[in-house]
């Protein structure tokens, strides 16, 4: 079925939207980063699910919670000095603290967040820093951390804005004081990296991409495809917004499984209806939930960064992008299949034993996805 290998596919893809955000605290004698990243990204260099059932509990973070910081004490790297890093000069890290998110708490690993905090201290006033970092690039090269700068003990101690390391771009330098190191640095992260990152999420994400195939298989044809993917784009894109501007917030705990619940919807209603069926009314209900979904990996790239309209604008195109190719595709495939004679303009985009087949493939991953976020 369609879309159970959706499901096996999304689970042997690579890693390929890991990311993490950090915020980095300058005061006067110390530094403290508190670094934001995803239970599976840790999994992968450094094994903490010891119960195997796919889910980090609290008690496994505190368990592994020295490596942990070993970790990304090793991989984040401080150092103090003037215009050229000295190996002399690395700062040394001390962990303070590795927790779970208690939101994404029973959750699978690839839905679960921690935070680690650690602390620089320096002696002297360093005229600079540098800062840099390869947090989990040994599985997934493509990892980027959103860091944002504040500098303790000023007038505004708000972030200067967001950089993003990457492979292509490990490190930056911080000139000090902040007056310098605001008029030294760099411009912040290319309106293309928010594109790249929305693309990503949506490519790999098996579940909504259940949910697109199941809207293209209610449409009579393509006009009607256009709407209701019209209507779920909208609806999406007004809760990714409101939730990535900070208007409101939804647990991830409860979104999920009401993510689930549509795609088992979307799949019983295709196989009850006799024949395609107006969907955008449900494209545009469920399209609210999906866009929770969406919101959660922006809002912890992003972190306490103040200007989200850019970002939001930028990974809300890539969705659009990614969504479009992959209905795009799956048109393309199924305008291959023998329709018989069966071909008019309202007989749906599948022929009718195909569209039932695979709407009974996205209702089993639906329940499947529904059971493993609801049972502890």
């Amino acid at each position: 079925m369609f879309a159970v290998a959706l499901l096996l596919l999304g689970s042997l893809l690579p890693h390929e939207e890991s990311v993490s955000s950090s915020l980095v605290s300058i005061g006067e004698d110390s530094i403290h980063v508190e670094i934001r990243f995803q239970a599976l990204s840790m999994d992968e260099v450094l094994p903490i699910d010891s119960s195997g059932d796919a889910r980090i509990q609290s008690e496994e973070a505190k368990g592994h919670a020295t490596a942990m910081g070993a970790y990304l004490a090793s991989h984040y790297s401080i150092t103090a000095g003037d215009e050229l890093p000295e190996k002399s000069n690395v700062l040394t890290a001390t962990l303070l603290e590795v927790a779970l998110d208690e939101e994404t708490l029973g959750l699978d690993i690839d839905r679960q967040w921690l935070t680690a905090r650690l602390e620089y201290p320096f002696s002297g006033a360093p005229s600079s820093l540098w800062i840099d970092v390869s947090l989990f690039r040994e599985t997934s090269p493509g990892h980027k951390d959103f860091a944002e700068l504040a500098h303790a003990g000023t007038t505004d101690d708000a972030p200067d804005r967001i950089w993003i390391f990457s492979r292509s771009d490990p490190q930056w330098l911080v000139r000090l004081p902040k007056a310098q190191a605001a008029k030294n640095a760099p411009e912040g992260p290319d309106f293309g990296i928010w594109i790249q990152l929305g693309f990503r999420h949506i490519l790999s994400g098996a579940d909504h991409l259940c949910f697109v195939l199941g809207l293209l298989l209610a449409a009579r044809g393509l006009r009607s495809l256009a709407g209701t993917i019209t209507a779920f784009t909208v609806a999406h894109s007004l809760t990714l917004g409101a939730v990535a501007l900070g208007w409101f917030s939804v647990s991830t705990a409860l979104a999920e499984p009401l993510i689930a619940a549509s795609i088992v919807y979307v799949g019983f209603a295709n196989m009850r209806a006799a024949k395609p069926r107006r969907a955008w009314p449900e494209a545009f209900g469920f399209g609210l939930l999906h866009g929770l979904g969406f919101a959660s990996l922006l809002s912890n790239a992003l972190g306490a960064e103040e200007a989200r309209l850019a970002p939001l604008l930028g990974f809300n195109l890539g969705i659009e992008f990614g969504q479009i190719l992959a209905a795009t595709a799956i048109v393309a495939v199924l305008a291959l299949l023998p329709r018989g004679a069966d071909s008019s303009d309202e007989s749906g985009l599948a022929p009718p034993a195909v569209a039932r087949f695979l709407s009974l493939g996205i209702a089993m991953a639906g329940l499947f996805w529904l059971g493993a976020r609801l049972l502890p």
